[in-house]
């Protein structure tokens, strides 16, 4: 019986890159500016005369706004990578045990044009063509009462 592979030393951490936390950091930044340029601008082309104080009232009400904004999607898409890393992660370790142990999950959905076969979620279940089972090739149909009849 083969001994179970070592564990891996590498863990994937939920932390991204140093670059994809900057890109954030900096969208948020560009999102608020562009958020209190809007609000400022609101104010001012509408307002007559002094508005000097509603319109960087204005301006600071959509920063903020925008930059909240900005930071939700801004986090939502680094959790999301850092779930994404994780999970190749996991699939890399499992691709590795099954190759490791020449097990049936060694071999993906195009072992077939390469020569071999193909692994068992890339076959059907009833293990040839995906029809009734009957061997004649006809569709499986639901009858009335929900039983399987062929279709002819």
């Amino acid at each position: 019986m083969a001994e179970p592979p070592a564990p891996s030393d590498y863990s994937p951490t939920a932390l991204p890159s140093t670059g994809a936390r900057v890109l954030a950091f900096v969208s948020i930044l560009v999102g608020g500016l562009c958020g209190g340029l809007i609000g400022w601008s609101l104010v001012d082309l509408q307002c007559d005369g002094d508005c000097g104080v509603a319109a960087g009232l204005a301006g600071l009400a959509g920063a903020v706004i925008s930059a909240v904004g900005v930071a939700v999607v801004a986090t939502l898409a680094l959790r999301a990578m850092g779930e994404w890393r994780t999970i190749q992660h996991r699939q890399q370790v499992a691709a590795g045990a099954g190759r490791r142990t020449g097990g049936v999950g060694d071999r993906g959905p195009d072992a077939r044009r390469a020569g071999g076969t193909p692994s068992a979620e890339a076959r059907p279940a009833s293990g040839g063509a995906a029809t009734n089972g009957t061997g004649d090739g006809a569709a499986p149909v639901n009858g009335p009462d929900g039983s399987r009849e062929r279709e002819h």
